[in-house]
């Protein structure tokens, strides 16, 4: 996480509108080099992502960004950033004809009228030009339309015409749908009900086969009918999951659908979020304009093993938050008792 900012206020995000600033000096491009080079070979990472807030914002972001996704590659490991795509464009356009790296994820929420509720008036017309105009393959391997699905946008039409332009305008279409995680930050109206999951969940699998690849991205609390869906076997539960390279729980749903679950413990146990001056993030702090509240550490200036004990201390107590009543249901492994809007617990 490079900076605090990105420049938009969507009301779909799950990240407060604004995050308080910190004595504490943002880390500059080449301090994130340092700290990358110096954990790396520690914590053996399979992938180093830049995500939350802008990666592009401005100029000084793009150097980071490119500095850190250097690093990566030279470290042989998988790298990416997701973007708003408001200077997508111009991040391509001034990068020289040996950078490589392996994804980016383009966030947009469909066709113009949808989209420019969340991203304004301009958004989807500047990932259009993209995509038409920049040889983008020449420096990423794969490009992904990142969309979070919200009541307002996944009407059975709309989500069929933005499927279709997704496909005309990518040569190897891929997409990730993320089911909106409602928290305090999030505007009520676009919270999914348990007919919008299903509905998405069916229109996702109509669409597959025309994919490179696609997948569903959930938290616990993004699907309020999961229980009822892995019983039904609609989405895969216990025994049919796997862990992927990342550490990400992911299972089939149907033809080239996937789902990657994503549970509060797992964001512990298996992710290390850095904040622009270098602190471990927790999955809660990350939610509060004062996100330094509960870090783990500061990884410039301790050692990791010290880090590692706090991260194990947390895993700890979020056992110990798990509900009774969740241990031998189904969809257990892949919620992680972290869905407090479960049918099973609201009885």
């Amino acid at each position: 996480m490079i900076n605090r900012t990105c420049g938009m206020e969507c009301g779909h995000c799950d990240l407060p509108t604004k995050y308080h600033v910190y004595d504490k000096k943002e880390l500059t491009a080449n301090e994130w080099q340092q700290v990358l080079n110096r954990i790396i070979p520690i914590i053996k990472p399979k992938v180093v992502s830049i995500a939350a807030r802008e990666p592009l914002l401005d100029n000084e972001s793009i150097e980071k960004t490119k500095c850190i996704l250097e690093t990566a590659r030279d470290h042989n490991i998988r790298c990416g950033f997701v973007t708003n795509s408001l200077h997508i464009s111009e991040f391509f356009q001034g990068l020289n004809d040996t950078f490589r790296f392996d994804y980016v994820d383009l966030s947009m929420e469909g066709m113009p009228k949808k989209d420019q509720a969340s991203r304004g008036p301009n958004h989807f017309g500047l990932v259009q030009s993209f995509l038409q105009t920049i040889p983008y393959h020449k420096h990423v391997d794969s490009l992904f339309i990142s969309s979070t699905m919200t009541a307002l946008n996944s009407t059975e039409a709309h989500f069929r015409e933005f499927s279709s332009w997704i496909v005309d305008n990518i040569e190897y279409p891929r997409m990730a749908l993320l089911l909106l995680y409602f928290n305090h930050n999030v505007d009520p109206k676009l919270v999914l009900s348990i007919d919008d999951t299903k509905r998405i969940i069916d229109q996702a699998i109509s669409v597959s086969s025309q994919y490179n690849d696609i997948f569903l991205e959930v938290f616990p609390g993004s699907v309020p009918n999961l229980y009822e869906l892995v019983e039904a076997n609609i989405l895969p539960g216990a025994g049919e999951v796997f862990r992927d390279e990342d550490g990400i729980l992911c299972g089939h749903v149907a033809e080239n659908l996937f789902i990657r679950y994503i549970t509060p413990m797992d964001l512990i146990r298996y992710h290390l979020r850095i904040s622009p001056e270098g602190l471990i993030l927790t999955p809660h702090g990350i939610e509060q304009p004062d996100y330094a509240q509960g870090n783990l550490g500061d990884i410039v200036t301790e050692d990791f093993s010290i880090i590692q004990n706090r991260i194990e201390k947390s895993l700890l107590e979020q056992k110990n938050k798990i509900p009774q009543a969740c241990l031998n249901k189904s969809c257990f492994e892949v919620c992680g008792g972290g869905n407090r809007r479960c049918s099973q617990l609201l009885n």
